[in-house]
């Protein structure tokens, strides 16, 4: 089921009629964290939402690109429903109190880049290589020599549903430009990754117990600490992004 297909029909009025007296006119909080991305998301319980709430959070997501909904109480079965309507977004359930994750903008990476940069990258494509599935053991510590599945794409792509131009650096250690010698392209990834580490382009956050993390992993960079064993990190991520306007 697509978020598309459950507004089909219906007119702003009829989902404003179906939405609980305590949502309308703000549906819930969302305070952003300031420039680039991020924002918090509170009073609200996620298990309640309708469409028209579902549509909302979409368009704050599209917007912030990283949200930190606050005091959720999601079980197993709840949150792989609520993960399913989000469709390719990825989402993390902190179950321990001080749980860290940062991200950065590729938007505000791109953004940013010296004019003389991005008319040298304009019309390069960049290769990812991606573990194959049942090699995923072997991928850790894996060198460029082991065959594993490869996806090419611009260096500068569009995002399909706010069509702002953003970077896809994906991992440093297993991406190479299409078309340059390796030291060629490896001295230009190293400028651009050096470029995107800038902490101007980065929002950390820290989740408690509870605490859901929703972002686009088509424009936003993760990098999270990691965690003990005894505090294993729940993570989900699904298969379909339903597209959808931000006006």
């Amino acid at each position: 089921m697509t978020f598309g297909s459950n507004l089909a029909g219906k007119t702003r009025g009829e989902m404003r009629a179906t939405t609980p007296a305590m949502l309308l006119g703000s549906l819930f909080e969302v305070i952003p964290s300031g420039p680039p991305l991020g924002a918090e998301v509170r009073n609200v319980d996620v298990r309640s939402f309708d469409d028209w709430a579902f549509a909302a959070l979409m368009r704050a997501l599209l917007k912030h690109q990283v949200l930190l909904v606050r005091g959720q109480t999601l079980g197993e079965h709840e949150l792989a429903r609520f993960r399913r309507r989000l469709g390719q977004a990825s989402v993390s359930l902190a179950p321990a109190l001080g749980t860290t994750s940062s991200f950065s903008s590729l938007y505000a990476i791109y953004d940013a880049l010296p004019p003389a940069l991005r008319g040298r990258i304009a019309h390069l494509k960049i290769r990812h290589l991606l573990p194959n599935e049942n090699d995923v053991a072997r991928y850790v510590g894996a060198t460029d020599e082991i065959a594993i599945d490869t996806m090419v794409q611009p260096l500068v792509g569009i995002h399909p549903d706010t069509g702002r131009s953003m970077l896809h650096l994906g991992e440093r250690r297993h991406a190479s430009l299409v078309g340059m010698e390796p030291a060629e392209s490896n001295a230009l990834l190293e400028e651009l990754w050096q470029f995107a580490a800038r902490t101007e382009f980065a929002w950390q956050c820290t989740c408690k117990p509870g605490d859901l993390l929703i972002w686009d992993p088509r424009s936003t960079m993760h990098q999270r600490a990691a965690v003990s064993a005894a505090h294993p990190r729940l993570l989900q991520r699904a298969e379909i992004w339903s597209s959808m306007s931000l006006s």
